[in-house]
């Protein structure tokens, strides 16, 4: 099980400017026909995500769990109202709008992320905000990442997705998390309660029992891996 942004590739200003290895698709497919299966858990939405891995033969759990690819059928979870949604999506846009240099709002099918990469001094303000707007609307929580913050529907993290595929998994099966922010916790907890392997990459406080420094050194882990498989 692996996080994508911050774990399988570096953090870019924007979600959309990130550097996809022209390798990593073909590396993540090898590991999933070696393995008992590879499964991606990522707070992208699931039809972002695909843009950059379009033929990744594994499953996915994006929006922290809020939606997912299993055996490639399509669910997600339907506990927000459209029209709450719609609300939440106009609040982050008149948010981001004050700063459209720095801000960015991202939708989701269940939610929104404000990023701040480019503005890390408006953290305070963007997270203020951000709960001001969640406090007229129902069903949701706020959750913050690295220089951004979160609103998506009450209960939903990624330890969700992490019980469900080791309740999946086959007999003696060892499950292995990777992840690099605080929305990853949860999981490794699930993880290590399961004598699991967990990998924290880059700097913080963790629950993990390993540490590596970059995106990089996973890859290169990973690569290591699939040369012996």
């Amino acid at each position: 099980m692996l996080d994508f942004d911050g774990t399988l590739v570096d953090l870019a200003a924007t979600p959309n400017s990130i550097n996809v290895p022209a390798d990593l698709l073909a590396m993540l497919n090898h590991v999933h026909q070696k393995s008992a299966g590879l499964t991606l858990i990522t707070g992208r939405a699931i039809d972002d995500l695909q843009k950059h891995l379009p033929t990744f033969e594994g499953d996915i759990f994006g929006s922290h769990g809020a939606e997912k690819r299993v055996g490639g059928a399509y669910d997600h979870d339907a506990g927000v109202p459209l029209e709450t949604l719609a609300r939440l999506w106009q609040g982050a846009d008149r948010i981001a709008a004050a700063a459209p240099d720095t801000l960015i709002a991202e939708r989701k099918p269940q939610g929104v992320v404000l990023h701040y990469r480019r503005a890390p001094e408006l953290a305070g303000r963007v997270h203020q905000e951000m709960q001001s707007l969640i406090q007229t609307l129902k069903g949701l929580e706020i959750h913050p990442s690295k220089m951004a913050i979160e609103a998506r529907p009450d209960g939903i993290t990624k330890a969700d997705a992490a019980q469900a595929i080791i309740a999946q998994a086959a007999r003696n099966t060892v499950p292995v998390f990777a992840g690099d922010d605080t929305t990853d916790e949860d999981a490794m907890r699930v993880v290590k309660d399961a004598h699991g392997v967990t990998i924290k990459i880059g700097e913080g406080d963790t629950v993990a029992t390993h540490r590596l420094p970059t995106s990089q050194a996973l890859r290169m882990l990973i690569q290591d891996w699939v040369k012996g498989a």
